[in-house]
């Protein structure tokens, strides 16, 4: 079972050994205990079984991909968690998500943040998979970011590495990032920062500007200019040779975001932008879908499954 816990939506893949069975999607809890999530995953896992008449399952595995860090072996610490920053936007007052009753539930389990695992599955079997040193940068209600350098991925201490949404982009300090910084990339350009600043969702707002709205375009640039700068920044620090974009609110309008990024990037010093490419997701939604399947699941096999992915 792979489970994927945005900021948004929760999605979720069942799969056996012949490949996938069922595909599911449903909005992200954010209210009740902070138990709500791991108990939700188990209910989902459960009815499947129980609607197919399924009493002889020999090993039960499960890769819970989620947006935040990991802060010790059975729990994590997100943008999800209302108590971090006390902000009402978000409501609940949790500090982090623990995942302990998976152990009790599921044979095997395996932790990991969201857009780690999805930068695996793009550089494994995506458009990332011929360039050694790049990066996938998922804008979707946040900012994340994974990244390769030689072939390789770096997760960190606490399998965070990477994330571009958390650095300090401006001075700005009336609007909070989830994770309680003011002024950082998330907090400008991240939906919820976007519809508390302009009382417009970030996706229409973006669809205004792309239809030649001058209000809306205005506003646009000024937030991809800032993703722009995170952007070079990351290739400034990490020398890449490609940084790939997906997520839901890039894919809202993907063309017009990628092109006023290149144009952005010309503006920068060509010392460093001159060879670097800007490129759409391959995957798109097939990379939230199996991402919980990294760790859990031979390569080859994941491989066959995202190349014949489909809304099961």
């Amino acid at each position: 079972m792979s489970v994927n816990i945005g900021g948004t939506w929760t999605k979720y893949s069942i799969a056996n050994e012949e490949g996938i069975i069922i595909n599911k999607k449903e909005k992200t809890i954010l209210s009740g205990s902070s138990q709500s999530i791991p108990k939700r995953i188990i209910e989902i896992f459960d009815i499947f079984i129980r609607d197919r008449s399924i009493y002889n399952v020999n090993m039960i595995k499960i890769g819970v991909s989620f947006a935040g860090l990991i802060i010790n072996s059975k729990g994590i610490a997100s943008n999800i968690c209302g108590g971090i920053t006390k902000n009402n936007t978000i409501p609940n007052d949790w500090l982090s998500v623990p995942f302990d009753i998976l152990y009790e539930h599921f044979n095997i389990v395996s932790l990991r943040n969201d857009v780690i695992s999805e930068t695996i599955l793009e550089h494994n079997f995506g458009v990332l998979k011929r360039y050694k040193h790049c990066a996938y940068v998922n804008w979707g209600t946040g900012i994340g970011c994974g990244i390769f350098s030689d072939n390789k991925i770096i997760e960190g201490k606490r399998g965070f590495a990477g994330h571009a949404g958390h650095q300090f982009v401006s001075n700005d300090t009336k609007h909070q990032c989830g994770c309680g910084n003011f002024g950082d990339l998330e907090s400008i350009i991240g939906s919820s920062a976007v519809l508390q600043k302009y009382n417009m969702p970030l996706q229409e707002l973006l669809f205004r500007a792309n239809s030649g709205e001058k209000k809306s375009i205005k506003i646009s640039n000024y937030l991809i200019k800032n993703i722009s700068k995170g952007l070079f920044n990351l290739l400034v620090i990490l020398d890449l040779e490609a940084i790939c974009m997906g997520g839901g609110i890039f894919f809202s309008q993907p063309d017009y975001i990628i092109n006023k990024i290149k144009s952005n990037m010309a503006e920068f010093s060509s010392l460093f932008v001159n060879d670097i490419k800007i490129l759409h997701s391959l995957l798109h939604e097939k990379n939230q879908y199996l991402s919980g399947f990294c760790e859990i699941v031979p390569q080859k096999k994941l491989e066959n499954w995202v190349k014949n992915f489909n809304n099961v």
